[in-house]
């Protein structure tokens, strides 16, 4: 018996490195282990520790759709699907390449209730420019608004579509969506006016990432007020989250918009003010 065990032990291990050798790499993450293909070149994985924190204490108190706008190479999916492999994912995202891997990534980890949309979202439907800061296929810093970023270092322009919200509303799955991340460089303003009519009639908490604004006088800090504005008076608290070096978190309610530098600054959640007290804010 003792040798038959160690016999298909053996033959898995085996068969797990053939894996990881020609196709990719594995993690485990929130004790369940995932696949990482790797494909074209591109691999995946976990780049900000921090997110399962936020999702874990936002996870014990909602249950719904949850809304990834700037899905990337499927970063957020992961801790989605290891914290709660039940929940409904969908996720936007406007660059090719990136789909091509995470549609990828779903089918090799077996996700289920699990959607990718390859569109940008903004306030209305066309075709959009994506402008690459950096010269690979699955640019995480890509952004599809012009002039985001010094147009000097822009190495690339891709031709990506752009759709408004309420063209893909009508085949959302059933129930109601409790949360929407948000990471894209820039284009915050154009999803929120897209998402706009979900935010005010279904409350979610949203996660968002916004970049440092630069002084008071720029473009980029005229756009983050607003948001910032309509927020408060949708009656929603503003929090920016505070990161511990072991990747912990408390949400620290933001009174008032002002401009900043640091990286480590640029991330949010913003929870409607009947819910504020179900949540580690201070």
């Amino acid at each position: 018996m003792k040798k038959t065990l160690k016999k298909i032990t053996k033959t898995a291990c085996r068969k797990a490195c053939r894996w990881i050798e020609k196709n990719g790499h594995s993690l485990i993450l929130n004790n369940k282990d995932v696949k990482l293909p790797y494909l074209a070149g591109i691999i995946g994985g976990v780049t900000e520790p921090w997110m399962n924190s936020v999702l874990s204490q936002l996870f014990k108190e909602t249950d719904g759709i949850f809304i990834d706008v700037g899905v990337n190479l499927g970063q957020t999916l992961l801790h989605v699907k290891t914290l709660d492999p039940n929940r409904p994912y969908i996720g936007f995202e406007p660059n090719p390449n990136c789909c091509f891997y995470v549609n990828r990534l779903i089918e090799y980890n077996d996700f289920e209730n699990t959607t990718i949309v390859p569109v940008g979202l903004a306030d209305k439907s066309g075709l959009g420019v994506l402008h690459f800061l950096q010269d690979h296929c699955h640019d995480a810093a890509a952004s599809i608004v012009e002039g985001f970023r010094d147009q000097s270092r822009i190495q690339r322009k891709v031709f990506v579509p752009l759709y408004d919200f309420a063209d893909y509303k009508s085949v959302l799955p059933d129930g109601n969506v409790s949360i929407i991340k948000i990471d894209v460089e820039g284009a915050e303003h154009l999803v929120f006016k897209a998402l706009w009519d979900v935010i005010c009639d279904q409350r979610p908490v949203i996660v968002l990432e916004m970049l440092p604004p630069g002084d008071t006088e720029s473009e980029r800090f005229e756009r983050q007020s607003k948001i910032y504005s309509d927020f408060i008076a949708a009656d929603y608290q503003v929090c920016r989250i505070s990161k511990s070096p072991d990747s912990k978190v408390v949400f620290k309610k933001l009174d008032k918009y002002l401009p900043y530098t640091e990286i480590e600054l640029s991330d949010y959640v913003i929870i409607p003010k009947e819910s504020v007290n179900q949540f580690n804010v201070i």
